[in-house]
This record gives structure tokens, sequence and C-alpha cells, in this order.
């Protein structure tokens, strides 16, 4: 069956590759962006009058697979995760400078707080508020003292918020007030409690 499509004007837009998985907890995410492209996601977005920009892969540290590190906070690659945020802010912020829409494909999801940030500058900047819709199985609101796994996947959001607000570490369990969060969990637990109540 072919694909209709629409006959507006083409959305420009930039994919960014992002292959890392430094802050998750097992390997695998970093093999993201050559699978999408091997799946054709640029022709595919191309039936829905998206004209695409391949930018190619960012690149960064490699994985060193280390443990919790007490030096900080008993967070797990921290480095390596800065610096990869760092790199997935600047690309996108710079294709949203020369008005294309980046899609941004990883990676794992601590990649957010680097592609968030980026837009939230951007918004600001151009005077635009920025709404965030978060689809998750979990809200990713942890602290390194609640968090299991330590990862920084885990802090997104908090680190996404810190370069609005303030430092993510003083605000444990407040991150709702202002940046809501759907969890898939929450709402499956409350479904449970609902059919046995």
């Amino acid at each position: 069956m072919p694909i209709i499509t629409r006959t507006h004007s083409p959305v420009h837009a930039a994919l960014i590759g992002v292959p890392t998985d430094v802050g998750a907890g097992c390997l695998g995410a970093a093999m993201g962006p050559a699978a999408l492209r091997v799946a054709q996601l640029v022709p595919a977005l191309a039936q829905f009058n998206v004209q695409v920009l391949d930018t190619g892969d960012l690149t960064g540290p490699a994985n060193p697979r280390s443990g919790r590190e007490p030096a900080h906070e008993g967070l797990r690659n921290l480095a390596e995760c800065v610096a990869w945020n760092q790199a997935t802010h600047d690309a996108v912020y710079a294709q949203l400078g020369q008005g294309r829409v980046p899609i941004m494909v990883g990676g794992d999801h601590t990649l957010a707080t680097g592609s968030i940030s980026a837009v939230a500058r951007h918004c600001r900047e151009a005077g635009e508020r920025l709404r965030v819709i978060w689809l998750d199985a979990h809200s990713d609101c942890d602290t390194p003292d609640i968090s299991p796994a330590a990862t920084c996947t885990a802090f997104r959001w908090p680190a996404s918020a810190a370069s609005a607000r303030r430092p993510w570490r003083t605000w444990p369990g407040t991150c709702r007030r202002w940046m809501p969060a759907i969890s898939a969990r929450s709402a499956s637990a409350a479904s449970t409690t609902r059919r046995s109540g």
C-alpha cells in the first residue's frame, strides 16, 4: 500500500547520530544510529515530506564500563556522559540555529540532557516557551543516594533542570512540581490497585 503524503511545504530536518551507551546499565544502545540507518529511517521520513540532512555520527569517549565513582557521588562514567552530552547539545543547537528540526538518534537515555538543554537554550533566546512530553517506563528523577544502578541515565531530568533552575542535587523528589512526567510503572501500579481494591 503506498503512503499518502501531504502537499504542504517540506519539513527540513537534520539527523544527528549519537552512538554511545556510556550512560546505560548495559551495552547495545550505541548501535542505535547504525541500526536506524540500515532500517532506512531517512527514506521513510522522506515519504512524509521531511527532507533530512544526515549529519553523520558525533564522536566521544569510549565506554570505560566503570563501577561507581566515589569522586562523582557514586555515579558511573560521569566524565564520559558529560562529554557526550556537551557534543549532543552543541550539535542540536547548531541545527536549530540553521532552521532545521534536529532528529537525534542514540544512544542511551542520558543524551536527553544534551538535547533538551539545547532546545531550551534555543527557545529561551527566541522568547518561546518549551514543553516536553516525556514518555518512559519511569520518570528518571533519581539522585545518586537513591539510585540502585548509579547510571547517569537515571538523572537526566534533574540534569536538564539544572541548566534552567538550580543544581539537581539540591532538590531530590521535587522535579514533578515543574517538569511533570508520567511513569508507565506508576500508571500500571495504579491500575493494579484499582483492580484489586
